[in-house]
């Protein structure tokens, strides 16, 4: 039966000079603690981005489909929104009037810049928000 040489322990290998090992493990794990906080940070600030844009772009449509609006006053709520709540992000809104199931509709749709690092973006998002016009009657 084979048995394994025994184990030699250099001279080396004192285990009473660890001193300093805790302040190392400290720092290697906190690194990762930082670079993984700051990750669910960005993700939170896209995602609040987008939310933003989303409900702007629905506010914008539901505007422009009254009955006493025009797409253009709808696209004007919706930067004006959108610029109230990120002032740093860059969209441009366009709204044109739309069908919907062959019901008259107002369309807005807002592009901005995804933030990928901080306010910084490497690609557009589009949102188009959809509102049936209401039609006067009588």
């Amino acid at each position: 039966m084979y048995s394994p040489p025994p184990l030699i322990q250099s001279p080396e290998a004192d285990r009473r000079s660890d001193s300093g090992n805790a302040s190392v493990e400290f720092l290697l794990v906190s690194i990762l603690v930082v670079a993984l906080a700051l990750g669910v940070i960005q993700l939170a600030f896209a995602l609040h981005v987008r939310n933003v844009l989303i409900s702007s772009a629905h506010e914008g449509a539901h505007y422009a489909a009254l009955a006493d609006r025009t797409p253009s006053e709808g696209a004007q709520r919706t930067e004006s929104l959108v610029s109230s709540a990120l002032g740093g992000v860059n969209a441009s809104v366009s709204a044109q009037p739309d069908n919907i199931g062959g019901a008259p509709a107002v369309a807005v749709t807002v592009v901005a810049r995804v933030p990928l690092i901080g306010w910084w973006g490497v690609g557009n998002q589009a949102i188009t928000a959809h509102a049936l016009t209401e039609v006067p009657r009588g």
